[in-house]
């Protein structure tokens, strides 16, 4: 099976015409900067619907951990919006995300699982989010920021993902959106594979949380997610347990590696240390494995991958559709709005009771301007709710959630 890897040996890096050829590197950069007003039209209709909108509203919600859940469903179903109209063929496939710290060797990983040949020694600056997805024939796209997609050969995409910037010294990765990368020999036809750069960055400071920022926007959109790290660190990270649940929609399940396992004398005292960290996870994480990448060996989990694998591709037939997921966002919502309403109904009621059966004025003075308060709550919860339900309106006309 050969996805990139075979296609590429037949050339020398030394030969690449986009590194030695001055005119051609120029045209890969046009294309890369190339715009596409129709589809940034779309997403921008669509985010500012979400954001100046929807998003605005959430303020009425008093619940401050359901606004919060409520905040993340929106930002996931603007980013799943955005990422469909870009890939249509996302909208029919599982999307299992792979996720870790720079260098854990996540596309190690995953070219074990798909023969990809991912670069595997990138830098920061030349780091592209990349999806992996069967197709009947052989090619590359390139999704760039303005949407525009451009049809690539493989040795333009290992240009871009590799040696681009160390030859002309221009780090392209801010300026595309995703490379995908389709082949007949890639197995699994219901699931589109998301490998992403890590997310603290090779480097600290505005560019960490660059890379921060990336790897939320890519990952919040999966349906599961393995989480790669390099065994040598002994144990899960705070920031890896805070970054998972950052972009964790509740229910998701995702699988823990613990990659470069063959480096390791006692992986189970790793692993023991690695269940105690995820504890607070429950029931969203599948398992553990010890795996070695070079050798596309599980050292310790047994079948746990391939389990976890065959649960993703049967995922696909029981997968909610983009405009499903946007009704029971509608519905989670007007659902809060609703239960604040009864709760400021049933304040109200209260007041007016206690008012009638109190006889100093000052305390009835007080009761009333609560009262008053209760009200103006109540009618702006309701005002909300008759703004939103055009807001979903709207969103659920454009032509994606059709």
């Amino acid at each position: 099976m050969a996805l990139f890897t075979d296609r590429i040996n037949d050339y020398k890096e030394d030969v690449n015409p986009y590194l030695e050829d001055s005119q051609k590197a120029f045209e890969l950069l046009r294309e890369v900067f190339a715009k596409n007003h129709q589809i940034k039209i779309s997403c921008d209709q669509i985010c500012d619907i979400i954001d100046r909108e929807i998003v605005e509203e959430l303020s009425i919600i008093h619940d401050k951990k359901r606004q919060l859940e409520l905040f993340r469903q929106l930002t996931r179903l603007k980013e799943k919006a955005s990422q469909i109209n870009r890939i249509n063929m996302l909208s029919q496939r599982t999307v299992l995300g792979v996720g870790g710290q720079f260098s854990a060797g996540k596309s190690c990983f995953i070219n074990s699982l798909t023969n990809a040949g991912l670069p595997e020694d990138q830098k920061r600056t030349t780091s592209i989010a990349t999806y992996i997805i069967h197709s009947s024939h052989s090619n590359n796209f390139m999704i760039n920021r303005a949407g525009c997609i451009i049809e690539l050969d493989d040795i333009a995409i290992k240009a871009l993902t590799h040696d681009f910037s160390r030859y002309y010294e221009i780090g392209l990765a801010s300026f595309i959106e995703n490379i995908v990368i389709c082949s007949p020999d890639f197995k699994y036809s219901n699931i589109a594979i998301l490998d992403t750069p890590g997310y603290n960055g090779a480097n600290s400071g505005k560019e960490e949380i660059t890379d921060r920022k990336q790897s939320e926007k890519q990952l919040c959109t999966v349906d599961y997610l393995i989480w790669v790290m390099d065994i040598k660190d002994g144990d899960l990270r705070r920031s890896d347990i805070d970054f998972i649940k950052s972009i964790m929609p509740k229910k998701t399940k995702f699988l823990v590696v613990l990659n470069k396992a063959d480096t390791c004398h006692d992986i189970k005292m790793i692993v023991n240390k690695v269940e105690e960290s995820l504890e607070e996870f429950g029931d969203s994480v599948y398992g553990i494995i010890a795996y070695n990448s070079k050798k596309g060996e599980t050292l310790y989990g047994g079948d746990t991958l391939e389990c976890f694998i065959k649960e993703v591709q049967l995922y696909s037939n029981r997968k909610v559709s983009i405009k499903e997921e946007l009704e029971q966002i509608r519905c989670d919502y007007m659902n809060a709005l609703d239960t604040q309403m009864v709760l400021f109904r049933k304040s109200i009621n209260t007041l007016n009771n206690v008012i009638e059966n109190t006889e100093e004025p000052g305390y009835i003075k007080l009761l009333v301007r609560e009262r008053a308060v209760c009200e103006v709550l109540y009618h702006q919860s309701l005002e909300s709710k008759k703004k939103l339900e055009n807001d979903f309106g709207r969103l659920s006309n454009l032509g994606i959630f059709i």
